[in-house]
């Protein structure tokens, strides 16, 4: 069954003015998929009448690309691609909550459900399936207090010269994070406890500091805008 798909006028609040003339589909069990004006695509519809779910179906050269939203055992949420000329082949799974699909291939992902802040990266589909567009460093963007002594140095995870002390209550901007991920125990600093961010004092100095973030089952280090967002 194809359904032609329901495109809405509302964006989210975290899309550039580059998508911001993007249609919002919005797949069943919370999938938000933005996709580029230059896309035609519909819906199918699959499952019985009670547990269903939709494919998100569009053209992209010669294969058409599906795309089905996973919400996952515990809110993981995820998308799932295949790519088909004859029969669906799985190309792949991107962990994210938001998706922006263009016209080229590309995929932008927007992710905080098990993420320590809100994950911005570039995807592309090709033959081979979807992969990441690798960034040397991840914006986080975000301001707080310091809630500990806070020590900045040239080099992550405590390495190199040190820039800075900040005493507790200073205010903070953490600007990026190091290109790891959270099963990635090797990135991490001082035996997996902690990670490492790129802040500017309010003066203007920039350096590497090392925090462990907050979680549902306790408090963190220095950094409370710095927390992990799952369980």
């Amino acid at each position: 069954m194809f359904l032609q798909g329901n495109a809405s006028n509302c964006h989210s609040s975290d899309l550039p003015n580059t998508f911001k003339n993007y249609k919002e589909v919005r797949l069943k069990n919370g999938g938000n998929i933005y996709l580029s004006p230059n896309i035609s695509y519909k819906l199918e519809k699959t499952g019985g009448p009670e547990f269903f779910d939709y494919f998100l179906i569009f053209e992209l050269g010669q294969s058409e690309v599906k795309v089905q939203f996973e919400e996952g055992p515990s809110y993981d949420p995820g998308y799932i691609f295949y790519m088909s000329s004859n029969t669906d082949i799985f190309k792949g799974y991107l962990s994210a909550n938001e998706i922006i699909i263009d016209e080229f291939g590309f995929v932008y992902s927007i992710s905080y459900t098990n993420q320590y802040f809100l994950k911005k990266a570039k995807y592309i589909i090709d033959k081979d399936g979807i992969r990441e567009i690798k960034q040397p460093f991840y914006s986080v963007n975000r301001s707080c207090d310091t809630n500990g002594q806070l020590i900045l140095t040239t080099k992550p995870c405590s390495e190199g010269e040190v820039i800075a002390q900040l005493p507790k209550g200073t205010f903070i901007k953490v600007l990026l994070a190091r290109d790891w991920d959270y099963l990635e125990q090797d990135k991490w600093c001082k035996g997996g406890e902690e990670i490492s961010f790129l802040v500017e004092t309010q003066f203007g100095l920039i350096g590497w500091a090392d925090t462990k973030p907050s979680s549902v089952y306790g408090t963190g280090g220095p950094i409370p805008c710095i927390y992990y967002q799952g369980d």
